[in-house]
């Protein structure tokens, strides 16, 4: 990446990419065992709450420009993955 915008637009397809993922685990949860219901409803909660923190992150990434984008860069990075790694973990135990 040479560039603040550069970066900024892979981040934006990576964002765009995992609330994708994050919407169609949420339509596979009407199929899930009513027993598994309550855990996969944590699950969802969770997510939704690191997506948000994603957003954040974001939307400060979106505005940043040059020295102050480095240490947004960071925690975009570190948002981006608490999120995907929470996502692997409700796809791995919810969807076969």
């Amino acid at each position: 990446m040479n560039t603040v915008s550069d970066y900024q637009k892979t981040a934006h397809k990576s964002v765009d990419h995992l609330f994708r993922n994050i919407d169609l685990l949420k339509q596979k949860g009407r199929f899930i065992k009513q027993e598994k219901q309550q855990l996969f409803q944590q699950k969802v909660a969770e997510l939704d709450e690191k997506k948000e923190q994603l957003r954040k992150k974001y939307n400060a990434l979106s505005s940043a420009t040059g020295n102050a984008s480095q240490d947004l860069k960071k925690g975009f990075e570190e948002a981006k993955g608490a999120l995907t790694s929470a996502w692997n973990e409700a796809k791995a135990e919810f969807v076969s």
